[in-house]
């Protein structure tokens, strides 16, 4: 626990959002900063918060202070927060170690009352100098004392003791430590005021840190880098620790009572914190290694526009390569579409991310000239230009080639590079609509419905990123690079191989909806709506069973997904009878794992969803124009690479010089392409 994100109670739109942050524990305040007349409003919040599937979900600890024990809000406060997803209670202004039992007794109460299995720990808080004489004591209270925490700001001001003298601080911490080493309990640090003075929050966190405090609190988010980075074991720290450990279980087995570890004799207490170390969040079993992700070292060249291209080279870059963004004066269309951002376009910020952006006028000489030198260190280079568009820029597979052989080049088009419709423009859903999407989406003998979601783009998009990397595949093993060619029809065909398929003799117009006849679908229950996949034997019978259905299951009319199919109009009404006793999040609970099954939600669910935070899909980026904000990480994940860090679309040209500066170009010369217009 390095570090502990504090969170006022009296804003829950922050509570999911400090799941999301990169702080090991996140600490709700219900005390200070909720005022007098707010304290059940903030006590409500915290108490669903508490109850919600991210909450409950999450790999952090979550640790909620409640309101002093001579307060008319403690016992109110503990009721409503001991839940199973909370970590720790934080108690405040711990003096005795009457407080302590006095808690557990009321956390006693409250976990009888809520349910819960697992006791609640303690987090102490030492903010006055009867709590910081009585520490050993209140550690030992009871044996829900996790730690002591150490709360400056009451523990000095009320006595006139200076807060930013190096000593006090030392000697505070000091008393602490010892006091809570004696009581087999950890030490954690209180918070710094100052949230502009970071090099003041890290000087204290190292001195912390130095004195065996396990983290120090954070009071803003700015401040979680810094805990993070002092509290984190060294590779040094952690190898040793992992050594004491071996050492011990071998000595255990041998019978011996003493060793030694790198000629340091070992005794309990080096076993302990050997212990501490390893178990701190963050920590790996063993240290893995750390390998470049697959495509480093590559640089990719996008000229292309909209989503197919783009994302298909944003997905090169989540693969490690370097992708430089190449767009006209107009920029990319994408950037124009709808948005409720004011200065940009959620559609262009999601499908661009990890890319350095340059303007350059292609039609200009000296712009071609610009992405000439540019090809001349690239490995990958990608449009989506209509076939000859290319070619009379000067920028052909061919023309390119004859420069730089090992060059992959990729080109994205609507039809195809031949035949009678490769001039028309491409877009998803003109191809949903030519290539039978449209009329399988819809109802049977009903009107074409289209995908949204730009499915055949993104489906492109993943062909492109497919096609380079065998391509690049190949040039590691021959030194030459080649032709990708990647379609939107070509990929909506691909999306339906499944459907494209027609046996010697057939007859053409046949039945080739997959859908398995309306117990496998999405239907209504008393609260949302639920898919359900039942086209096994062991989960139609496991669905029958767990709605309170087994005779359906028993029934020899239904036993496969073609008779249930064929008896839809009895089976679907029997099902949604059942399912309107429940909500779908409450049958998503009912059939667990046993039945495939998800109640529908919004695509604003995923930013703190468990399994997507999990997974770690979700990552916060700045943006020079549109601020900061959260967006999806990586398609793919590669063991034993180092982490994604995703980084924020480019705005409009905003490396245009760094990128030629890097590319040999003067200060002078660059000033003049700007006064030309080959730089927008």
């Amino acid at each position: 626990m390095r570090s502990k994100l504090f969170v006022p109670g009296s804003r829950p739109e922050l509570f999911a959002k400090a799941l999301q942050g990169a702080a090991d524990a996140i600490s709700i305040d219900l005390e200070d900063a909720v005022a007098a007349d707010r304290k059940d409003e903030a006590r409500a919040n915290v108490a669903a918060f508490l109850r919600s599937e991210a909450a409950r979900a999450s790999g952090k600890v979550i640790i909620v202070r409640v309101n002093a024990l001579d307060t008319p809000h403690f016992a109110a406060d503990v009721q409503a927060v001991a839940l199973p997803a909370l970590g720790m209670l934080n108690l405040p202004k711990a003096e005795s170690p009457t407080d302590i039992l006095s808690c557990a007794q009321a956390l006693d109460a409250a976990e009888r009352s809520n349910g819960v299995a697992a006791p609640v720990r303690i987090l102490a808080n030492i903010e006055t100098p009867a709590g910081l004489r009585q520490a050993h004591a209140i550690g030992t209270a009871h044996p829900r004392v996790a730690g002591l925490q150490l709360g400056f700001a009451d523990l000095f001001a009320a006595h006139g003791i200076a807060r930013r003298d190096r000593d006090n601080v030392h000697a505070a911490m000091f008393a602490l430590k010892l006091a809570a080493a004696e009581a087999g309990v950890f030490a954690y640090d209180g918070a710094f005021p100052d949230i502009q003075d970071g090099a003041g929050y890290e000087a204290e966190a190292r001195m912390a840190r130095r004195l065996g405090f396990w983290g120090k609190t954070c009071i803003h988010p700015s401040q979680v880098a810094l805990a993070n980075r002092v509290f984190a074991a060294d590779p040094g720290e952690l190898a040793f620790a992992r050594r004491v450990l071996e050492a011990a279980e071998l000595a255990a087995r041998e019978g011996k009572g003493a060793f030694t570890v790198d000629g340091k004799m070992i005794d309990q207490p080096f076993i302990a914190r050997a212990r501490a170390v390893l178990a701190a969040p963050g920590v790996p079993d063993a240290a893995p290694p750390v390998r470049a992700r697959p495509l480093a070292g590559v640089r990719v060249l996008d000229l292309s526009a909209y989503i197919a291209g783009p994302y298909g080279c944003t997905l090169l870059a989540d693969m490690g390569a370097e992708v430089i963004k190449i767009e006209p004066p107009a920029g990319d269309n994408l950037r124009k579409y709808p948005s409720t951002l004011e200065n940009e376009s959620r559609a262009f910020l999601g499908v661009n991310r990890s890319k350095r952006g340059i303007a350059l006028d292609l039609k200009q000489a000296d712009g071609l000239n610009v992405l000439l030198r540019l090809v001349a260190g690239a490995d990958v280079l990608v449009h989506n230009f209509r076939p000859g568009v290319a070619e009379r820029l000067g920028i052909g597979y061919e023309q390119l080639k004859a420069r730089r052989p090992q060059l992959v080049y990729c080109a994205v088009t609507g039809y195809g590079d031949t035949g009678p419709m490769k001039d028309h423009a491409g877009y998803d859903q003109v191809l949903q609509t030519f290539t039978g999407i449209c009329a399988l989406q819809g109802p049977a003998g009903g009107a074409p419905e289209i995908v949204y979601g730009s499915v055949v783009d993104y489906y492109a998009a993943a062909m492109l990123a497919s096609g380079v990397a065998a391509a690049l595949v190949e040039r590691a093993r021959t030194g030459e690079g080649r032709y990708v060619g990647v379609s939107l029809l070509r990929s909506a065909l691909a999306m339906q191989s499944a459907r494209l398929v027609q046996a010697e003799g057939e007859p053409l117009h046949i039945g080739r909806d997959m859908r398995s006849g309306g117990i496998t679908g999405i239907h209504p229950a008393k609260e949302g709506y639920l898919y359900l996949s039942a086209n096994t034997p062991h989960f139609w019978q496991t669905l029958c069973a767990r709605i309170g259905r087994p005779d359906l299951a028993a029934d020899e009319r239904y036993d496969s997904v073609k008779k249930r199919a064929a008896h839809a109009d009895v089976l679907v009404p029997a099902l949604r009878a059942a399912l309107a006793q429940r909500s779908a999040r409450e049958w998503e609970q009912v059939f667990g794992t046993d039945v495939p099954c998800a109640a529908a939600r919004s695509i604003e669910d995923m930013f703190d969803h468990p399994q997507v935070l999990a997974e770690r899909m979700v990552a916060s980026m700045e943006h020079p124009v549109a601020g900061r904000y959260h967006g999806f990480t990586e398609a793919v994940a590669f063991g034993e690479a180092a982490p994604p860090q995703p980084f924020a679309a480019p705005a409009f040209g905003q490396h245009s010089a760094e990128i030629l500066r890097a590319n040999g170009y003067s200060e002078a010369e660059i000033a003049r392409l700007r006064a030309l217009g080959v730089l927008p």
